[in-house]
């Protein structure tokens, strides 16, 4: 049998891979799925809102991490954050989601978008 030999993508590929799809998901404004490795409960499968990708206020370590607000976690809908190194996979839905009814009041972004006809605020702080 002959053919192509499949690539496989190095870990950094992917982690380029997931941080380009995320911010894709944004600007397209798209739910994405998620798995992700948690110190608390593991692997874990969620459906989010993308909000942003960046440091956090909270820890004050200045690490990258993406942003979510998590859709479908089994304690209802809550803000979810993760290193890259703890996103096991990331791909982006069809479905589209309402920043309005995601964020509420005003919020400084990393990651430039237009979301500023969604609702009565600005990605300026």
């Amino acid at each position: 049998m002959h053919g192509a030999i499949p690539y496989i993508l190095s870990r950094e590929e992917k982690i380029m891979s997931f941080q380009s799809d995320f911010i894709r998901a944004i600007h397209e404004k798209k739910l994405v799925a998620v798995t992700a490795r948690t110190d608390d409960k593991g692997t874990i499968k969620r459906t989010c809102v993308p909000l942003d990708y960046g440091p956090s206020g909270r820890p004050h370590d200045g690490a990258d991490r993406y942003h979510f607000r998590d859709l479908s976690s089994p304690t209802g809908e809550h803000p979810f954050m993760i290193l890259p190194s703890q996103l096991l996979d990331l791909s982006v839905l069809d479905e589209t989601f309402e920043p309005g009814k995601h964020v509420h009041g005003k919020t400084k972004w990393s990651v430039p978008r237009d979301w500023e006809n969604s609702r009565n605020w600005s990605q300026k702080a």
